[in-house]
């Protein structure tokens, strides 16, 4: 849940061209914070330049879609997913 902190306080990494993250998206601990999940991954889309994945079981890759974009339709009834950000 402290995501939002991290990558606030990394704006200047950031700005590099190319850049990949694979980290750990769990709505509910966003939520306890009082921040949007959606807004967090909307943020490294547009702010960040980041497109956004998530890791299936089979360790493919699967786009994320930010403009129709459901929290619960992504998290399947699952905790959390991880997620794949390539710059």
């Amino acid at each position: 849940g402290g995501e939002p902190v991290v990558f606030d306080g990394c704006k200047n990494i950031f700005k590099q061209s190319s850049l990949i993250i694979v980290m750990e998206f769990t709505p509910d601990n966003f939520q306890k914070l009082g921040l949007s999940p959606f807004s967090f991954l909307n943020n490294l889309q547009k702010s960040y330049g980041f497109s956004l994945y998530e890791i299936v079981s089979n360790g493919k890759i699967k786009n994320i879609q930010i403009e129709n974009l459901n929290i619960e339709t992504i998290m399947r009834d699952k905790e959390s997913i991880n997620l794949f950000l390539k710059k």
